[in-house]
């Protein structure tokens, strides 16, 4: 009867999470709450099997794997990885390589763990406890001191295999990011009956879209894209958050940047003044989240930066960071954008725009 009672209670909260302030629109039911309803289900299931055998195989009822130091060993690994190898692990293990990796490294733990702590039956609670705390803390400390000697643009990295979540990853949005937008857009006029309002937003959207396509395709002119983190820059390239910028608005790319997280590649003013932009588009992230001032030329001025075309040109351009960092993915901020790129690449006639009806 209890088991009863309890499933039912899930099943309305779960109907409550699919439906509320939705107005049960069956495409953002589907496309949206369902998927992730699914997954918080595959991964709660998981947490739930997987103690339940460790309690069978140890034959205790109060023993975790997260108590045992599963968890810490594992944010030990991806921190070590980061700090070794920075971006590059990405790309020499790739997803699957690092899910092996870890695998074989837990497996390492609990063979270590069977042979040192529950080998011939030893499974006193209070010890086993005990023990279990202490190697968790030692390693999570070991692991705190290795966070802070990461890089901001790579730390974002560590915590995208830290933190599971059930958002939109825009960590590569090389393609379909307009669509996505344009989805949203839509999705929001269903959930508030402005079905024509949205699609008006849509139709204006796709006519900036379509007008920088046409201004950038007679363009040569090419731009890297930074973002300022406390003194420190990262870029971004095609495989990046702000890939839809190069394959989808036309902007050509300077540099090469490869696969990035969240917060870019780290770069250096070396990198800046090889890769000699026409443009340098910098985003700062700092005036966001500290709340100061944007940063001026002045701030970051450096003999390589200024020997870079951009800078010699005044085309270093500081955009609006709370549309480019916070709220990329909205219509509005795309707008932002759109209009922020058109006005730099028409900056004393250089790429001019070829439609004088366009609202940049």
């Amino acid at each position: 009867m209890r088991a009863v009672l309890f499933l039912s209670l899930l099943i309305a909260l779960a109907l409550v999470y699919l439906g509320w302030g939705t107005g049960f629109q069956p495409g953002f039911l589907l496309n949206r709450r369902l998927i992730r309803l699914g997954a918080m289900c595959v991964a709660g299931s998981g947490i739930a099997i997987s103690a339940i055998l460790f309690q069978s195989l140890t034959q205790n009822r109060i023993l975790t794997p997260a108590i045992m130091g599963y968890e810490a060993v594992y944010l030990l690994l991806q921190s070590l990885l980061i700090l070794w190898l920075g971006s590059a692990s990405l790309h020499m293990l790739g997803e699957i390589g690092n899910m092996a990796l870890s695998i074989a490294v837990m497996l390492g733990w609990s063979f270590g763990l069977q042979m040192t702590l529950f080998q011939g039956g030893q499974n006193n609670v209070h010890r086993l406890l005990l023990v279990g705390l202490v190697l968790t803390l030692i390693i999570a400390s070991v692991t705190q001191f290795i966070e802070l000697r990461i890089s901001p643009g790579e730390f974002a990295i560590y915590q995208s295999f830290a933190v599971l979540y059930f958002e939109v990853d825009y960590r590569d949005s090389s393609k379909g990011h307009l669509a996505a937008v344009r989805d949203h857009f839509e999705t929001l006029g269903k959930v508030f009956d402005k079905e024509d309002v949205a699609r008006a937003g849509i139709e204006e959207l796709d006519g900036q879209v379509s007008a920088l396509n046409a201004q950038m395709s007679g363009c040569s002119d090419k731009a890297l894209i930074l973002l300022h983190n406390n003194g420190a820059f990262s870029s971004f390239g095609q495989q990046s958050r702000y890939g839809f910028v190069f394959n989808e608005l036309g902007v050509k790319p300077a540099g090469a940047i490869g696969e990035t997280g969240l917060h870019g590649q780290p770069v250096t003013s070396e990198f800046i003044q090889k890769s000699n932009p026409d443009l340098i588009f910098v985003i700062d992230r700092t005036a966001v989240m500290e709340g100061r001032p944007t940063l001026t030329r002045d701030q970051i001025a450096n003999p390589l930066l200024e020997a870079t075309k951009a800078w010699q040109d005044d085309r270093v351009i500081f955009v609006d960071p709370e549309a480019w960092y916070t709220t990329a993915a909205g219509p509005t901020s795309l707008s932002i954008m759109m209009k922020e790129i058109g006005a730099a690449y028409d900056h004393v006639g250089a790429c001019s725009q070829t439609d004088g009806n366009a609202k940049f």
